[in-house]
């Protein structure tokens, strides 16, 4: 069963204005207190003390307005320090000492304005030496040893400057030498060697600036495979399968290097030359076929590659210049048909590009410029009709654009702005006749507008003010009469609102506010005869929203003028 702590908060204070003792507690009874502090003007300030849940001491020390001050001493469940920490003013300084349970030192470092400083040493649980670490106002300087639990070195080096600097070693447990060799501002330089557990050479390197020359190289069985930089190499799996095979010359790999999977298939093969790709490269799926192949220059793709499918289709071509497409670039379909073709410029599209459809009929064309689309694009449908066209400028369409049904009829035109619909539009139906006309301000419906049955009539009219319905609107039936007519504001029916029937009579007028019903409301019979007479009121609900709730005198009448029916309401609320 999950155990339930209760913690409760007791304030007791002489001068509340200024000083208060704060007391947490481990259950609700208050018997068990879990920690007690100082504090002053609501910060912590004073003694702090900290207990475990069975009544043994878990930490203390001193807060000045809110910070550590001085010693911090922690402790185990059964009063064994834990830790002693040392601060001034919230940072750290002096001396910090941490200890394992059965009471064997872990570790002493020492701090100086909050900074890590002087010699640090650490120790296993056993109480042999594990680290000594060096620091100098926060960074590493000096010698540095690292002991394996068995008290043997395991490795030893300098920093200067936060730096590796100067010799390192690094040994086995069984104490014989793994790693040895120097550094330079952080770097390996120079000659490392390398040694099996056994003591058996393994391999030695030279780092040279940006380059690491492998000079050296034995198997655990004292063969060499690699001498003075020369020789032929196959590196292998964990599981001792073939992972690669090649030259090595002057310490360098050199000719054709083959590549393979953990499962055994052929990974890729690559050319060498003074460690750098340099020639032809092919790589292959798993099933055998050519994933993609081409020339490298200086370990980068340069010359014309080519890319296929997993079922050895052609998926794009083209050259490269130190990893970036340059020049002429093909894609295909898996068909065979090609898909688009045009060309970059530093990996970026530039000047004429086609694009087909998976028929091979024509689909869109145009021209980029540094990766953008620029001039005159045009679009079409499969069956070789435009479907699209206007002008781009830097990669946003600008000017006059047009659009077109599949049968060549026009669909719609109009302007844009830095790639915004901007000015004037028309829009068409597929029998020709108009469908809308109106203006948008940066892409946003704005002023007059007006929409049509495909018949020709008029639909609705109206304004649009950033994109909102805005002032007068009417709308129309099929037929061409009038349907309904009112006000808008921001979108929201405002005012009074009318609405007919198909003869042209009124059917009935509503009031609104912000698109909420309120003021009087009427409604009449085809005949014109006064149907009902009723009232709403705008009431505010639970949530804070506004609505229209029915208020005042509401009256029915027949379609002869003959009254049916009377109610009074009060903010929806029927009274009589």
């Amino acid at each position: 069963m999950k155990k339930i702590f209760f913690i409760l908060l007791i304030i007791t204070s002489a001068n509340t204005a200024f000083a208060q003792l704060v007391t947490e507690y481990w259950d609700i009874a208050q018997t068990k207190k879990k920690s007690e502090q100082d504090t002053k003007n609501g910060m912590q300030h004073g003694k702090f003390t900290a207990w475990y849940e069975n009544g043994d001491l878990a930490k203390e020390g001193n807060f000045i307005e809110g910070k550590e001050n001085g010693k911090f001493i922690s402790y185990y469940a059964g009063k064994k320090p834990k830790a002693e920490e040392n601060y001034i003013k919230g940072k750290k300084h002096g001396a910090w000492k941490y200890w394992y349970i059965n009471g064997n030192k872990a570790q002493e470092t020492f701090f100086k304005n909050d900074k890590s400083d002087s010699t640090w040493t650490g120790w296993y649980e056993n109480g042999k030496q594990k680290s000594l670490e060096s620091y100098i106002n926060g960074r590493k300087e000096g010698t540095w040893i690292y002991y394996y639990e068995s008290g043997q070195k395991e490795s030893e080096g300098i920093f200067k400057n936060n730096l590796a600097e100067g010799h390192y070693t690094g040994w086995y447990p069984n104490g014989n030498k793994q790693k040895e060799g120097e550094f330079k501002n952080g770097n390996e330089t120079g000659l490392w060697k390398e040694w099996f557990k056994t003591g058996k050479p393994k391999k030695e390197l030279v780092y040279e600036k940006e380059e690491v020359l492998l000079m050296n190289l034995w198997f655990d069985t004292g063969e060499q495979v690699i001498t003075n930089g020369n020789g032929k190499f196959t590196i292998v799996y964990d599981t001792g399968k073939k992972k690669g095979e090649g030259n090595y010359k002057d310490g360098r790999l050199d000719g054709q290097w083959t590549y393979y999977t953990p499962t055994g298939e052929k990974d890729f093969v690559v050319t060498y030359l003074k460690n750098k790709k340099n020639g032809p490269c092919t790589i292959w799926f798993k099933n055998g076929k050519i994933k993609s192949e081409g020339p490298f220059v200086n370990d980068k793709k340069n010359g014309y590659w080519k890319w296929y499918s997993e079922e050895g289709k052609l998926e794009m071509e083209g050259t490269l210049t130190d990893d970036l497409r340059a020049g002429k670039w093909m894609y295909w379909f898996a068909t065979g048909i090609k898909e688009s073709e045009g060309f970059y410029k530093n990996d970026l599209e530039d000047s004429l590009w086609h694009y087909s459809y998976r028929d091979g009929s024509k689909w869109k064309e145009g021209n980029f410029k540094s990766g953008k689309k620029e001039g005159l694009w045009t679009v079409w449908f499969e069956n070789g009709q435009k479907l699209q066209e206007g002008k781009y400028v830097s990669g946003k369409e600008e000017g006059t654009w047009q659009s077109w049904y599949q049968d060549g009829v026009m669909k719609d035109e109009g302007n844009f702005k830095a790639g915004k619909m901007h000015g004037s539009w028309k829009g068409w139906f597929p029998n020709k006749s108009p469908n809308y006309e109106g203006f948008y301000k940066d892409e946003l419906k704005d002023a007059s507008w007006k929409y049509y049955f495909d018949s020709g009539k008029i639909k609705e009219e109206g304004s649009y003010k950033k994109g909102r319905k805005e002032g007068h609107w009417t709308l129309w039936t099929p037929h061409g009469f009038k349907d309904m007519e009112g006000d808008y504001k921001e979108e929201k029916p405002n005012g009074l609102w009318t609405y007919y029937y198909e003869t042209g009579g009124k059917s009935m007028e509503q009031t609104f506010t912000d698109g909420t019903l309120s003021g009087d409301c009427k409604a009449w019979y085809e005949n014109a005869q006064l149907k009902s007479i009723t009232s709403y009121t705008l009431v505010k609900n639970k949530a804070g929203r506004v609505e229209g709730k029915p208020h005042g005198k509401w009256i029915y009448y027949d379609d002869k003028g003959k009254m049916m029916m009377e109610a009074t309401y009060k903010k929806g609320v029927k009274v009589n």
